[in-house]
């Protein structure tokens, strides 16, 4: 396993981790599910713990993780542009930390793939 993607998907846990924490802090510790993305950033540190010394395998079930990432929390897009544009939205807390782990999840897959071409 490249070193290189190694310390990529240990910045993707600890940006995962602070999102679910900084989540959490803002709901005021009232929503558990704010910490969704730091139990999420567990599994990814756990699976890439196992099969790091598995090369190809460890890379694709990282790829597999990015995607599972962005389309659980796509659906939080779209809703973060119409709650910029001043409307309301049900869950502001939720659209938000949807958005940011779909966005650092397909900044991560992108970064692997770029990473692994090299």
């Amino acid at each position: 396993m490249n070193e290189t993607i190694g310390k990529l998907t240990w910045m993707y846990v600890g940006l995962l981790v602070l999102l679910g924490i900084v989540g959490y802090v803002m709901t005021s510790f009232q929503s558990v599910t704010a910490m969704i993305p730091a139990f999420f950033a567990i599994v990814v540190a756990l699976l890439f713990l196992v099969l790091k010394s598995k090369g190809n395998a460890a890379f694709w079930t990282l790829i597999i993780l990015a995607i599972v990432g962005i389309v659980a929390t796509a659906k939080g897009v779209p809703q973060a542009f119409s709650y910029m544009s001043g409307s309301e939205v049900a869950r502001p807390a939720a659209v938000i930390s949807q958005s940011v782990m779909a966005i650092v999840s397909c900044l991560f897959l992108i970064m692997l793939f770029m990473k692994k071409a090299k």
